[in-house]
């Protein structure tokens, strides 16, 4: 009887430890998460953005650009325990609301923009 007690309570445990892993935090996809940069000017270098941004997708993959780089990287990404989400090695955000993310990286808070395509 103790043994099919452990048992039963140790697959309990494996089943909502896998629940809690897969489930994912609300995002939105297809629309431009942004992160301005304050008092940035890129009148000297207008390659230079004044923002990051990451774009969700729903198959799992994010185009992000970081630093104000001009370049764009495409990366798998993966919902984590806590309303985390990793994109690729580089980053991840927490998850807020449906329309804001805090980068854990930095802290920086991500927005969607309102004419986000």
């Amino acid at each position: 009887m103790f043994k099919l007690l452990k048992l039963t309570v140790i697959i309990f445990l494996f089943a909502s430890c896998k629940e809690r892993e897969i489930a994912s935090p609300p995002i939105e996809f297809d629309v431009r998460y942004t992160h301005a940069f304050l008092n940035c000017d890129n009148s000297v270098n207008p390659e230079m953005n004044c923002n990051e941004f990451v774009i969700f997708k729903e198959n799992s993959k994010a185009s992000l650009l970081l630093g104000g780089d001009d370049i764009i990287y495409n990366y798998d990404f993966h919902y984590k325990i806590g309303s985390i989400i990793q994109v690729g090695n580089c980053c991840s955000f927490k998850v807020v609301d449906r329309h804001t993310l805090v980068r854990t990286q930095d802290n920086s808070t991500w927005i969607i923009q309102p004419d986000s395509p």
